[in-house]
C-alpha cells in the first residue's frame, strides 16, 4: 500500500487524490508564484520545507510550507505558506521534490 504524505498507511479514500503530494519533511522548490492576498505573494524558485498538519482524525486539514527565507508579509504565518486541500486546494500544482523526506 502506498504511504500517504503523513507517512501513514490509513489515508483517507476520500484524500487519494492528494496521495501523489511530497511526504511531511520533503524540501520543495515553488514552481509558480503563490499568492495570499492581500498578505504576501512567495516567489517561484523559493525553498522550503513541507509541514503537513493533520486533523484530530488524522486527515490531511493544512499542506504547508515552511519557507527557508523569511518572506515579508508572513509572518503571522509563521514564514509558511498554506494550502487547504479539503478547499479545493492543490499544493502539488505550486511543488516540486528538491529533496525527499527522510
Amino acid at each position: 500500500m502506498k504511504k500517504d504524505p503523513l507517512g501513514t498507511e490509513a489515508w483517507p479514500v476520500k484524500d487519494l487524490a492528494h496521495a501523489s503530494l511530497p511526504e511531511n519533511g520533503a524540501r520543495v522548490r515553488l514552481t509558480a508564484d503563490v499568492e495570499r492576498f492581500p498578505h504576501f505573494i512567495a516567489p517561484k524558485g523559493a525553498t522550503g520545507t513541507v509541514e503537513i498538519q493533520p486533523d484530530l482524525s488524522g486527515e490531511l486539514e493544512v499542506y504547508a510550507v515552511r519557507l527557508d527565507k523569511p518572506l515579508e508579509g508572513a509572518e503571522e504565518w509563521a514564514n509558511e505558506i498554506h494550502w487547504y486541500p479539503a478547499n479545493g486546494d492543490d499544493p502539488a500544482a505550486d511543488l516540486e521534490v528538491i529533496e525527499a523526506a527522510s
